[in-house]
């Protein structure tokens, strides 16, 4: 019998499904297009729905949807649509090219999900670690700006400079040839480099060279699937 169910996503990635009744025609339009796809041997019919909210909102009965291959931002501009929905994080790169946001359809996040037998499976569950390692390194250096961050340090000063700098284990101290110096590379959020390299400038380090860091990878992200 056909029926329709609603989908939870609980915070701890725990999926339950929950019977729904309602009309659909109330609050879909059936696209034309559709596509089959094989599943488990059995050809799936899988279509789209376009929900009746422009009517609501705007007053328009009907309207013509566009596959868009690119640059999706020029669309209005260079007159081939009236408008256009798109995936955003900010929406800069969308007012940049002269665009009006005039509604947020809704909001999402990226959700990694496994099957239990994926799980279960040791190489196939190293595989989905790493990647959540991965992606966890990017949403670490993105909480702030990271920087691996260079200086010159004299030899008279380097125990007090370590004792300063924060590091997942202990800065990387090299020789240089004039041995009164060391060449010291660390780790650094932003907020602590702001607030390190005024001190270090007075105890004598010199040369203090932070750079970008897009990713960071810490052994806390193997311990937490451990």
């Amino acid at each position: 019998e056909k029926g329709y169910f609603k989908q939870k996503l609980s915070a701890h990635g725990r999926q339950t499904e929950h019977d729904e009744n309602w009309n659909l025609d109330e609050y879909l339009k059936s696209a034309h297009d559709k596509i089959v796809v094989t599943i488990e041997n059995r050809n799936v019919i899988v279509k789209g729905w376009i929900r009746r909210r422009m009517k609501e909102l705007y007053g328009i009965e009907d309207i013509e949807i566009l596959h868009s291959e690119g640059k999706t931002e020029a669309k209005v501009v260079m007159g081939e649509s009236d408008a256009f929905t798109d995936i955003t994080e900010t929406g800069e790169t969308l007012r940049a090219n002269g665009n009006n946001l005039i509604a947020e359809i809704f909001t999402s996040n990226p959700q990694l999900i496994a099957n239990n037998d994926a799980v279960a499976d040791p190489p196939r569950r190293e595989k989905i670690e790493d990647l959540c390692i991965c992606i966890n390194a990017v949403l670490s250096a993105e909480k702030e700006p990271v920087y691996m961050v260079f200086m010159d340090v004299p030899t008279s000063v380097l125990l007090e400079v370590e004792q300063l700098l924060p590091a997942v284990v202990s800065p990387t101290v090299s020789p240089v040839v004039d041995k009164s110096w060391r060449s010291v590379s660390v780790v650094i959020r932003e907020s602590e480099l702001n607030i390190l390299a005024p001190r270090l400038l007075r105890l004598g380090v010199d040369g203090i060279v932070p750079v970008p860091v897009p990713k960071v990878f810490t052994q806390e992200m193997v311990g937490n699937h451990k």
